[in-house]
């Protein structure tokens, strides 16, 4: 089944961009930009240091316990992080992979946001490190998704999670791995996919659009691209989840995009594909944001509504 971009899709139209984002993005030496260069082990600690950074002017989360645990990946243990609300949570378990490009990003540089949305849902929140690129190309990331995502459902009571209730999440790459887990795991509850790369097979408008930003440049996607792929067919719907025959097996699902993004066409393609195949799902598009704007809640009362929107949105997938 051919899709397009929007498939009919009613999308709000684009606004001016958030104000306050502006603001931040004007007070910054580099601006709202990812770190990339050459060098990923030095773009991730970068990374990190910023994120971190930002973390520590916080005051620190409500939560009954974090507790650092590894999980097995397709080749080895990863590294994890399990958030637990107070109270121990309602039953839900919520399995996020971060973003990155498949380059950067760990357990340290998403705590803020893993943090707050297990604050937010009263959810048990999971997050799960993975094999990255340049050094472990595709499909090492896609296949420890989903042997992570396979032991959680096994180990979920562990946890005090129910095991029909497990919610598998992600944001930018973290987005196409969940996908790639709502695709080939059976027994999840839902997916939550948030601005995902979702469709490396095809350049869509949004890509020039917004070129230049903010946070995710067509230059920084295309040596994410290059490093995850390394010489796999971008074809491959492990690779491009959009570019799966058979939708019919998706979970109940919540899709995220945003105005500012050079993934936007990508994620709108996907969440019109859900609603072709008749795959209950939530659309969410956020007009005047951009890519990454999670990590920018502390600073931005329209990121921070559409943080709550998704939570709300998360947790009516097992209600």
């Amino acid at each position: 089944m051919e899709v397009s971009a929007t498939n009919g899709f009613a999308v709000p139209p684009a606004e001016p961009f958030d104000p306050e984002l502006q603001a931040l993005a004007d007070n910054l030496p580099g601006g709202l930009a990812l770190p990339v260069s050459d060098d990923p082990v030095k773009s991730r600690a970068q990374f990190r240091r910023i994120t971190v950074a930002l973390r520590e002017q916080l005051p620190p989360g409500e939560l009954e316990r974090m507790d650092d645990i590894t999980v097995p990946g397709a080749t080895g243990d990863q590294a994890a992080r399990v958030y637990v609300p107070v109270g121990g949570g309602n039953g839900g378990t919520l399995l996020f992979f971060h973003g990155g490009g498949f380059i950067i990003g760990d357990i340290p540089s998403y705590e803020l946001q893993v943090r707050t949305i297990a604050e937010r849902t009263g959810m048990i929140t999971i997050s799960a490190e993975y094999r990255l690129a340049p050094e472990d190309p595709f499909p090492a990331a896609a296949d420890d998704a989903v042997s992570i995502a396979s032991w959680v459902i096994a180990n979920v009571d562990q946890f005090g999670g129910d095991a029909s209730r497990i919610v598998v999440a992600g944001d930018s790459a973290g987005g196409n791995l969940a996908a790639v887990v709502g695709q080939h795991v059976d027994g999840i509850a839902g997916q939550v996919l948030i601005y995902p790369a979702i469709d490396f097979s095809t350049t869509y408008p949004s890509v020039d659009q917004h070129a230049d930003g903010p946070v995710l440049t067509k230059q920084a996607g295309g040596l994410f691209q290059a490093a995850y792929l390394g010489d796999s067919d971008p074809a491959d719907p492990r690779v491009s989840p959009l570019l799966a025959e058979d939708f019919g097996n998706q979970p109940p699902s919540v899709v995220v995009t945003t105005e500012y993004d050079i993934l936007r066409d990508g994620g709108l393609a996907y969440a019109a594909k859900l609603e072709a195949f008749d795959v209950p799902s939530q659309h969410l598009h956020f007009p005047s944001l951009m890519h990454g704007f999670m990590g920018c809640f502390p600073f931005s009362k329209t990121c921070d509504r559409a943080l709550d929107e998704i939570c709300a949105a998360t947790v009516a997938l097992i209600a």
